[in-house]
């Protein structure tokens, strides 16, 4: 930088640093559009890797339906648990798609309660014909790719499972009473305890429908990063680093829809579904997220940075050139780049701090151009890293970010008063003091 250019007034520098503010918007929008459209291949890898091992699951039943006699042949009589009880442990492991890594996770789910007794006069009463011997029982599953095995024990029998790809529920499996219990009658049909065993594969979301008139759940995982979701929290939970164990209890009059309804295939019924409890794999430090706040930051972290370099010329009598200050804003437009370009291998923190020194040390060395001296080119080091800490804080502190910044504009505000406040008109051209 060369101090023998003196630009103008210091109302001139003030509106060029203004100008020079808003055209940096143009190099942290193409920052940007890079982190979004990275962020759109590591979110293609996610799925991609879910279509080869398992989407999201979601567990409900089971439920025994009974078809009704009608026209389209796609209405059944849904007869929830009178009590179920899920035990859930899902264990994750690391799948690498290209340089993204996804968690992925194999579950295992054992399912065991009682059916009510049924008056099945009642219900023909009510819903009509039925056609009771193409009765089944149905567990629903998200997503089908993703099961290893599926067994259903009832009425002291094992069933054989079929796929029920377009159920009143969606997906899943079910078993005929006539070819899974032949024989019964129907009062034994009535009612009788079940145990479902499921293994399955799946990614990002796994929950359970709490369909029974009394509902538990117990779920446990070595994820560490869970993040509870769906119509009800739990209601004991534990967190670590080794995973966690959540446990629930889910009463029928609370669940959304009653022990018996008629379910229909065209509508799919998601009321049913949105019912479902369980936990999201949330991912604590997302790289893409992270860069993608601090580019937003960026446009405040540009303007702090020229009015400090501002103030240091009215407080001194040194001038920077126009050019050199959008030398400066392209170095800062590039440290988001850098720490874009980082974070996809090393972690967004260690990438922070490399950027952070990078930048700050070439920013300085292009400053001390201009200013020749060891304490103020000291200064601009300190300002740059001080600016670096507040914007890393301020990712971090999400809660408080409102405050932690509102706190800086102040103080930024009371230097900049602090440094023009003997301006005048006939003097503007005059360094300050």
């Amino acid at each position: 930088m060369s101090s023998r250019i003196n630009t103008g007034s210091a109302s001139f520098r003030f509106v060029l640093i203004a100008a020079l503010t808003l055209a940096s918007l143009i190099p942290l929008g193409l920052v940007s559009c890079v982190a979004s459209d990275r962020d759109r291949n590591y979110q293609e890898a996610v799925s991609s890797v879910g279509r080869s091992w398992g989407l999201e699951q979601r567990i409900s039943g089971p439920v025994i339906l009974i078809p009704i006699e009608d026209e389209d042949d796609e209405d059944f009589v849904a007869i929830m648990p009178e009590d179920l009880d899920v035990r859930m442990a899902a264990n994750y492991e690391i799948r690498n798609r290209g340089i993204f890594s996804v968690p992925v996770f194999e579950v295992e789910v054992v399912a065991t309660g009682q059916f009510p007794a049924i008056d099945f006069a009642a219900l023909v009463e009510d819903f009509g014909s039925l056609r009771l011997n193409q009765a089944m029982v149905s567990v629903g599953i998200e997503d089908t790719r993703g099961i290893r095995s599926a067994s259903l024990r009832m009425y002291g029998r094992d069933a054989d499972l079929a796929t029920l790809p377009d159920g009143p529920f969606g997906s899943g499996v079910a078993a005929s009473f006539d070819s899974a219990w032949e024989g019964l009658d129907e009062p034994e049909l009535a009612g009788g305890a079940f145990e479902v065993n499921l293994e399955l594969r799946g990614t990002r979301r796994f929950s359970v429908v709490a369909n029974g008139d009394t509902s538990s759940l117990a779920v446990e995982s070595n994820w560490p990063h869970p993040s509870f979701s769906g119509r009800f929290l739990p209601d004991e939970r534990e967190v670590g680093p080794d995973g966690f164990t959540a446990s629930y209890a889910v009463s029928g009059l609370a669940r959304g829809f009653p022990s018996i309804l008629r379910a229909s295939s065209s509508d799919r019924n998601a009321f049913f579904n949105n019912e479902s409890v369980g936990f999201d794999v949330f991912e604590p430090v997302n790289l893409y997220t992270s860069v993608g706040r601090s580019i937003k930051y960026g446009i405040l972290f540009v303007a702090l940075t020229l009015v400090g370099l501002l103030c240091l010329e009215l407080s001194t009598g040194i001038r920077f050139h126009f050019v050199q200050y959008g030398v400066t804003i392209i170095a800062l437009a590039l440290f988001f780049m850098t720490l874009l370009a980082l974070a996809e291998y090393i972690g967004f923190g260690f990438s922070y701090l490399i950027s952070a020194l990078l930048l700050t040390a070439m920013i300085t060395w292009y400053a001390h151009g201009t200013i020749r001296r060891r304490r103020l080119t000291a200064l601009v080091a300190s300002m740059l890293v001080a600016l670096y800490a507040v914007m890393y804080l301020l990712l971090r502190l999400e809660a408080y970010s409102l405050l932690v910044g509102t706190v800086v504009l102040l103080l930024t505000l009371a230097v900049l008063m602090r440094t023009t406040r003997r301006l005048a008109p006939g003097t503007e051209g005059e360094s300050g003091s």
